[in-house]
């Protein structure tokens, strides 16, 4: 399987009253290029954030962004929150003070969730102690990016063996297309001899000789040879799968060439029609294999 350069995936982690948003895309690049916007809370995780995102990612312009947002879907209710600990650590202090100073009021239950760190509220969250949490989540949505991926990279690979499929068609075309042209100037050669010298018998060496030089002239048998095992290499090359975008765009370049080649080489207008249709193809496959990872 394939991947593709280009690639979203998104989550959220609920936290109280607030949502952590994580955003992660990718287009196509050279190299691996990442740039991440990140809210305050989260800077002293960039360094890690982009250590993470170059071990998953191995290339393509990669855009990271993480950011906290009051979900105001979620009941005040389930804002509030009872730190125990310093609960108890209260309870016990009533507890000696009441020993010590009986006629002292008891405190009751209002007074008691009124002092200082009982009752928790957003404003009272250490996003220090959610960083493993979110570096998990992180990791989560890189795999969910590499699974788009894998889909777009799916959709890429079934494009591009129908472009290899429409070349290999064409080549086919160019080889029939050669032998008729063949043909054709052979015969077209020995009429403009016989013309030449009406009725003395046509100078068949001389003949042969100028037949060579057009079929020698004209002969493209190499350079459809390899256009033929360079779409060969690449159709492997898709079935192999991995990071094949590099190695994909230099087959790519060499299919060209030849289809260039080709080209110069034609004396027919249908082999003419015939190189520009490989071209266009070749083109085609390599405006894909721009996208691939």
């Amino acid at each position: 399987m394939i991947y593709s350069m280009t690639g979203y995936a998104q989550s959220s982690i609920q936290v109280a009253n607030i949502l952590v948003y994580l955003e992660l895309r990718s287009i196509n690049h050279r190299f691996l290029d990442i740039s991440q916007r990140v809210s305050e809370e989260f800077r002293p995780l960039e360094h890690q954030i982009r250590e993470l995102l170059a071990t998953k990612l191995q290339r393509g312009k990669i855009e990271f962004k993480m950011y906290i947002k009051e979900n105001c879907q979620v009941n005040s209710e389930t804002n509030l929150a009872i730190d125990h600990n310093k609960l108890n650590a209260y309870l016990k202090l009533i507890e000696q003070i009441q020993a010590k100073a009986p006629q002292l009021v008891p405190s009751t239950t209002c007074n008691v969730l009124l002092l200082p760190g009982v009752i928790t509220t957003p404003e009272n969250i250490k996003f220090d102690e959610l960083y493993s949490m979110l570096l998990a989540e992180i990791t989560k949505l890189c795999d969910s990016l590499r699974q788009n991926q894998q889909l777009e990279g799916a959709k890429l690979a079934s494009l591009i063996i129908d472009k290899i499929s429409a070349i290999n068609t064409h080549v086919t075309r160019a080889r029939q297309l050669l032998v008729e042209v063949t043909d054709k100037y052979k015969t077209k050669l020995k009429e403009r001899l016989s013309e030449a010298v009406a009725s003395i018998d046509v100078d068949q060496q001389r003949f042969m000789q100028e037949f060579a030089y057009f079929c020698q002239k004209i002969d493209v048998s190499e350079e459809l040879d390899r256009l033929t095992t360079h779409t060969q290499q690449l159709a492997n090359l898709l079935t192999t799968g991995g990071s094949i975008g590099k190695k994909a765009d230099f087959i790519s370049q060499e299919m060209l060439r030849e289809a260039n080649t080709f080209g110069s080489k034609s004396v027919a207008l249908n082999t003419s029609e015939c190189a520009i249709e490989l071209k266009v193809l070749i083109e085609q496959i390599k405006e894909q294999i721009q996208n691939v990872l």
